[in-house]
């Protein structure tokens, strides 16, 4: 099986290209009791990408095409982008021709990516991606992971989980390591994990006692804070229970790459935290 950070450093573009009808079975495996699907993955480039650039050779591309053609890969040579993959073209559909037209295709469109509505300043709806999310469930059911040019550790523009519930992508491999490996790590690290499962604990046990002291409303407000303390406090006990596994697989992550400069004319440290992401 190819790893993930193989696949990633050779391609370079046209992973928005790559069509999910595996992903689609596998989902419908998953809810008929099949077994486990794989891991659902979005690559998302900011601004797009050129079609020329995911055509395969041989192939004319058609600006307005008006019929669907279904044409084997076999013994087609794939473009410079996606050379990586010429191995596994057998395995894989190239989906072309899809618009994007109704997001309006504005530099500030976000959400519209992944969800095809026309705004970049609201979460109006989920996304795709929280979509087979929330199907496939797990600890994470959600993972987002990217980066960007300016010194930020979280953003919310990309994926949402259903009107104005934007959910985050971490952009500093440092907390990104720390969120997720944690449970697996020893130290600060591990102490900082355990901290935070009591401090769960805690509020979870203090919201109801508040709730015993309220009726109505006020009590129906706090369930909601409630649900999400024990969500999370449920999480840290699976991760705990896991940590031995989690260990095996915690990648290591150089602490530099918390900062990144915002230099014009010199390195800015952008790439190495691209390649601390995948």
């Amino acid at each position: 099986m190819i790893s993930r950070r193989t696949f990633f450093r050779g391609t370079t573009l046209g992973l928005g290209g790559l069509y999910f009808a595996p992903f689609l079975r596998q989902l419908d495996a998953a809810t008929a009791g099949g077994p486990s699907p794989a891991r659902v993955l979005f690559f998302v480039q900011g601004n797009g990408i050129y079609p020329a650039e995911i055509q395969p050779q041989g192939i004319d591309r058609k600006k307005e095409p008006g019929t669907l053609e279904d044409r084997s890969l076999d013994g087609i040579k794939l473009p410079f982008s996606l050379e990586p993959l010429q191995p596994y073209a057998k395995k894989m559909t190239l989906l072309h021709g899809l618009s994007g037209r109704i997001a309006r295709g504005s530099h500030n469109m976000g959400f519209a990516a992944l969800g095809c509505w026309p705004s970049g300043k609201q979460a109006y709806g989920e996304t795709i991606d929280a979509g087979m999310a929330r199907q496939l469930g797990g600890i994470y059911p959600h993972v987002g992971v990217g980066v960007s040019n300016k010194p930020m550790a979280l953003t919310y523009n990309v994926t949402s989980a259903g009107r104005h519930k934007a959910l985050p992508t971490v952009l500093d491999p440092v907390l990104a390591h720390q969120q997720f490996f944690a449970a697996g790590t020893s130290g600060d690290s591990r102490k900082s994990f355990d901290v935070d499962t009591n401090l769960l604990d805690f509020l979870a046990d203090d919201v109801k006692r508040m709730q015993s002291r309220l009726d109505g409303t006020d009590r129906q407000k706090l369930e909601r804070y409630l649900q999400a303390f024990e969500s999370m406090s449920g999480r840290q006990s699976k991760l705990a229970k896991m940590a031995d596994q989690i260990s095996k697989a915690t990648p290591r992550v150089d602490p530099k790459l918390a900062t990144i400069s915002d230099s014009r004319t010199g390195p800015t440290g952008v790439f190495d935290r691209l390649e601390a992401q995948f």
